[in-house]
């Protein structure tokens, strides 16, 4: 009965979601640099930058990983650090809307927990208030007395003789955490979490499985013959571990004795299509159980930080200063995301590394209204929308 339940809530969450931008005369639509609106909220979901493999053994394709298994690789943190410079950019520099130096109640970060995520947030934010931002002491006297409560060596006495409070003034963020066994919010798509979704997933997955063997072929055939990956791994399930070794080197430009060919990495991207979007999420269930608390968050604090921007007097804290909320996840997420607002179809493949989901709440005049962005195009979430994008 809960699973029933559970379904027939994310159904009256998405009529939740409407209703909420009917009352508040609420539409979604594009970013236009001349409207005269002001921004309130910044909603930001992102998928981890590279990594190492998370499954299949180094030696498969002959490389070399030195840093463990799923861990993000030096070229996934530049990733994030630019997406902060680029967002630094838009919203401090030009848009003014974030503060240029940091200040926590502005900023809600939450990861999933894993490195790769906690420290795609972590590079993220460096590159949004980098070395120089961070606070320093008016006097020296608050400076000499904010020590720990044993003796400073002279050594650290030179460290800290600057009135930087960090050196560099570096900018701590404080990034929560959800315990993997807890997280239904990020991962909501994991079987343990809600197990009907397993049932719903095993029988979408051997559908997609049936329907794209064929278109595959190519593919499959170049993984057992250059890279004798067993040709009863050779499915939508079991290949995965191995084309995501091939993948995650490929991006970090490491080279193969004998490579797919140009055919077969082009059939890379359609084999994502369907593992994820005819086979994980095939079933619209999954995609709506996956993701129900999210959305549900959504819904919730989009229409408290509505609330608090028109000054109702119930407002916490909270929602009258955040400007800013920041999840860290996976690729699963934002393709589950992005399935349950009904998106599916029109992804070629799953979301790239370091994918930016972005959720933009404006007021203009007397109207609040939404602009959803999935990396850098406008997503037509009603169906509605011109040829200009208004909605």
């Amino acid at each position: 009965m809960r699973f029933v339940f559970a379904a027939f809530f994310m159904l009256m969450l998405h009529s939740g979601l409407a209703q909420l931008f009917k009352e508040e005369e609420m539409i979604t639509q594009p970013e236009s640099e001349n409207d005269d609106k002001q921004l309130i909220l910044l909603v930001e979901l992102t998928r981890h930058g590279a990594r190492s493999p998370i499954g299949s053994p180094d030696q498969l394709l002959n490389t070399t990983w030195n840093i463990g298994k799923g861990q993000l690789t030096r070229s996934g943190e530049r990733q994030h650090y630019l997406q902060g410079v680029r967002m630094r950019k838009k919203y401090i520099d030009q848009a003014k809307f974030l503060p240029d130096v940091f200040n926590p109640q502005n900023f809600y970060i939450m990861s999933t927990d894993y490195n790769r995520t906690i420290m795609s947030a972590f590079a993220q934010m460096q590159g949004l208030y980098p070395l120089g931002k961070g606070g320093s002491f008016v006097d020296s006297k608050r400076r000499d007395s904010s020590v720990p409560p044993f003796t400073i060596t002279d050594q650290a006495k030179s460290i800290i003789a600057s009135n930087d409070v960090l050196p560099n003034k570096y900018v701590p963020y404080p990034i929560h955490v959800a315990e993997l066994s807890t997280d239904n919010f990020l991962r909501g798509y994991d079987e343990s979490k809600c197990l009907i979704i397993r049932k719903y997933k095993k029988d979408s997955l051997e559908e997609a499985n049936a329907r794209s063997k064929e278109e595959l072929s190519t593919l499959y055939d170049e993984l057992f013959t250059k890279f004798k990956v067993p040709k009863e791994k050779l499915n939508l399930v079991d290949a995965e571990m191995y084309i995501d070794t091939y993948v995650m080197a490929k991006f970090e430009g490491m080279k193969f004795e004998k490579d797919l060919s140009v055919v077969a990495q082009n059939l890379v991207r359609t084999y994502y299509k369907y593992l994820y979007y005819d086979g994980i999420f095939g079933n619209p269930q999954t995609a709506r159980l996956s993701a129900n608390n999210f959305l549900r968050y959504l819904n919730e604090n989009i229409k408290a930080k509505v609330e608090a921007f028109k000054g109702n007097a119930t407002a916490t804290e909270f929602h009258k200063n955040i400007k800013h909320i920041y999840f860290s996840a996976h690729d699963t997420t934002l393709a589950g995301f992005l399935s349950a607002i009904g998106q599916a179809e029109k992804q070629v493949s799953l979301p790239p590394l370091a994918s930016l989901i972005l959720i933009e709440v404006y007021k203009r005049e007397e109207k609040f209204y939404l602009n959803w962005n999935y990396n850098g195009e406008y997503l037509n979430i009603n169906g509605e929308c011109t040829k200009d994008g208004e909605c």
